[in-house]
């Protein structure tokens, strides 16, 4: 189970069954993953909560269903659906695809918010001079640049292990910016 690491995440007054779902997922894998079935069968018994589509996106995205995720994603028409979308790409291993949307969203408020959050995080920050790739420009996060590290990481068979950190610190940033704006 991961830790949530994002500190206003945990502020949030987001209900028991959503809260358990997002507490008892694993760090976001790349490619295709596991679908975690209890999870995900939970999550359908929540349908009838009024969840905004950013929200849904990204709890399917959570509990491994890409196909979920991709159909409401892909009908969001804002800058943070398109956010969504890259996620989900890049998670199922479309980097291309994944960078296209992250170009669409624009300048998303999530990539100040995380560039500050991970330039002062002394793990990510050796993670990055190792990679010798930039994920953080002019203090805004870089989604399409770190799908390239993702992208070359599998090909070298690198640790995921600190990308997936990084992702999931990603996913919960989106997600309270998805939840406090009712997205």
């Amino acid at each position: 189970m991961p830790e949530i690491t994002y500190p206003s995440l945990k502020t949030l007054e987001i209900p028991p069954p959503i809260a358990e779902i997002i507490e008892g997922a694993q760090l976001p894998a790349f490619g295709a993953g596991m679908i975690s079935r209890s999870a995900s069968s939970g999550l359908k018994n929540l349908l009838g909560e009024p969840l905004g589509p950013c929200v849904q996106a990204g709890l399917w995205l959570l509990v491994g269903e890409l196909d979920h995720s991709h159909h409401i994603s892909q009908s969001i028409s804002n800058s943070t659906g398109s956010y969504w979308h890259g996620l989900m790409h890049r998670q199922e291993g479309d980097f291309w695809n994944s960078k296209y949307w992250f170009r669409a969203a624009g300048n998303h408020p999530c990539f100040k918010r995380l560039g500050e959050a991970l330039s002062i995080d002394p793990e990510v920050i050796n993670l990055l001079t190792d990679l010798q790739h930039s994920l953080i420009d002019d203090g805004r996060f870089q989604p399409a640049a770190f799908s390239d590290v993702v992208e070359q990481s599998i090909r070298t068979k690198a640790d995921m292990k600190p990308l997936q950190q990084i992702a999931w610190f990603e996913w919960q940033t989106l997600f309270y910016h998805s939840w406090k704006e009712g997205l």
